[in-house]
């Protein structure tokens, strides 16, 4: 199966053509991670994005010195995508999990020629970005609600 045919449905690439993740992808990489392997780690500086192609990962914060398990990623989801707003460091270690995981390698540079070069392809994978950084954004509140409502009965 292709590259393309496996990203045609992750979030980042909607409204695209074929012809237009091509172009995109044509200048990324495919990585292979192993179980348990860190693929991007909490703090460290990065110019990249990634989507999983296949296989399952996790996040993990450091919490008073030691990793909690924030998140699970599965097939198409993105991340480290804030590197295209303009934010290099990482907030999170994502860490293969299972039987480890590929993922596409996303270099901020390859986007932000599309600036230049195609700029409908540009806008729309910032619209799809905004897209989701404001469903991560409205599941991280109603995260912190109920915490919050969680609490307040406990207490």
């Amino acid at each position: 199966m292709s590259v393309i045919n496996l990203i045609r449905s992750c979030p980042l690439f909607y409204e695209l053509y074929d012809e237009e993740i091509e172009k995109i992808v044509s200048k990324c990489s495919v990585l292979k991670f192993k179980d348990g392997e860190t693929i991007m780690k909490e703090g460290d500086n990065g110019s990249e994005l990634y989507v999983i192609l296949s296989g399952q990962a996790h996040t993990t914060k450091i919490v008073r010195d030691r990793p909690l398990r924030v998140g699970e990623l599965k097939k198409g989801d993105v991340f480290g995508e804030t590197v295209l707003i303009n934010e290099m460091t990482r907030a999170t270690s994502v860490i293969a999990d299972g039987g480890g995981c590929d993922v596409l390698l996303v270099d901020h540079d390859s986007i932000f020629k599309l600036f230049r070069e195609d700029t409908k392809v540009f806008a729309v994978l910032v619209l799809n970005l905004a897209r989701m950084l404001t469903a991560r954004l409205r599941a991280s509140s109603r995260a912190i609600t109920a915490m919050h409502e969680k609490t307040k009965k406990a207490a």
